[in-house]
């Protein structure tokens, strides 16, 4: 019984194949993406499309879902948070995680963000009303997804600051001066070295504390 199957092949087919398009047939200039707006993305959870459980952002209209958080990583945001929440300057506020709305298409989700007084809400901020954005990565992939995705979309919107917080590599990245999509001033910052935002020179953060 065995010997007697025969699996169909493009020249065996049963007529007619002409409605018959095998995957080397297709071309790709004929495929078109569904991309989504802050609209669409924004009914997928009442809808249960998505979860209520997950992290999602939207980069350039595709839906990405962030990875969980490691342990090393949630110790990071804690102490971020607890830092900014010392001395923090009149006015502004601090909120993680926040999703920035750039444009319709896109929405990264900062694991930290410093507010400026002017926003109000109840829509997500704006890059006009983040001063600061910060992304921490704990793996190599996480570390080449903020670098290759998230902040070239940050300086090509005009964020004044991002800080990438690099765990596996003990660093904290300084990112300034947005122009033509870049940034024009990136600088480094080790163990027993101390780093200040820009919105607030006066509250110096020890990369050790962060990082440790």
């Amino acid at each position: 019984m065995a010997d007697s199957y025969r699996p169909y092949t493009p020249d065996t087919w049963p007529e007619p194949r002409s409605a018959i398009v095998y995957p080397d047939a297709l071309q790709a200039a004929h495929l078109r993406r569904r991309k989504f707006n802050a609209a669409e993305f924004y009914r997928m959870v009442p809808a249960c499309i998505l979860g209520e459980d997950t992290l999602e952002e939207l980069i350039d209209g595709d839906v990405m879902v962030r990875a969980y958080q490691t342990p090393r990583h949630s110790r990071a945001l804690s102490r971020l948070l607890r830092r900014f929440a010392v001395d923090p300057a009149p006015g502004l506020n601090v909120q993680t995680p926040i999703p920035i709305r750039l444009d319709d298409y896109n929405e990264p989700v900062a694991d930290v963000a410093l507010l400026s007084p002017g926003y109000a809400g109840p829509e997500p901020p704006g890059p006009q009303d983040a001063l600061l954005a910060i992304e921490i990565a704990d793996t190599p992939a996480e570390t080449e997804y903020d670098e290759r995705v998230k902040l070239p979309l940050y300086a090509g919107y005009g964020l004044p600051e991002l800080w990438l917080v690099k765990l596996p590599s003990m660093l904290i990245e300084s990112h300034r001066a947005p122009v033509g999509g870049r940034y024009r001033e990136v600088a480094s910052f080790g163990p027993g070295e101390t780093i200040a935002p820009l919105a607030l020179p006066a509250v110096p953060v020890a990369v050790n504390e962060i990082l440790r």
